[in-house]
């Protein structure tokens, strides 16, 4: 953000995502939002180390409230949603092992539960996808489901 954005436009608050209320307080104090225009809130790289006893969907319940209709939440998610044993197994060593030097351990959710969490809000296409099927510009030719991270943007309703 140093170096490109627009200090009128963009800003970073160190908080807690657990602390909706007072997060979102501090976002207002700020100045940064006017909680009247509709905005797009960015839960990228976040929810998957959030593990289920955490519930993580609560705050995200409280942020979407806040939200003036209109606005935006893009997220993105780890989820496999294959029965492959194989690439099961091998996300849970890989899983195993971030864990293990983490605070937090790596949790992947199946799209239906990625879905739940954004509530009332509907995806703009192309809907939940694999992220490199989001919008796709570059000619690489990697396999859309080995990314094993899916992504979209809904907006709540007017």
């Amino acid at each position: 953000m140093e170096d490109t954005a627009d200090p009128e436009r963009h800003y970073a608050l160190f908080g807690d995502y657990f602390d909706g209320e007072d997060l979102w307080q501090r976002v207002l104090d700020e100045g940064g939002i006017d909680p009247d225009e509709p905005i797009c809130l960015l839960i990228v790289t976040l929810l998957h180390f959030m593990p289920d006893e955490r519930h993580p969907e609560r705050p995200l319940a409280y942020y979407r409230a806040q939200l003036p209709p209109g606005s935006l939440l893009a997220l993105t998610h780890v989820s496999l949603n294959t029965e492959d044993d194989e690439v099961q197994d091998a996300f849970r060593t890989v899983a195993g092992q971030y864990t293990n030097r983490a605070t937090l351990p790596l949790t992947q959710r199946s799209r239906d539960e990625i879905v739940a969490l954004v509530g009332d809000f509907e995806f703009v296409e192309p809907g939940l996808v694999w992220l490199p099927d989001w919008r796709p510009e570059s000619t690489d030719t990697i396999d859309a489901a080995e990314a094993n991270i899916v992504g979209g943007v809904a907006r709540k309703p007017v």
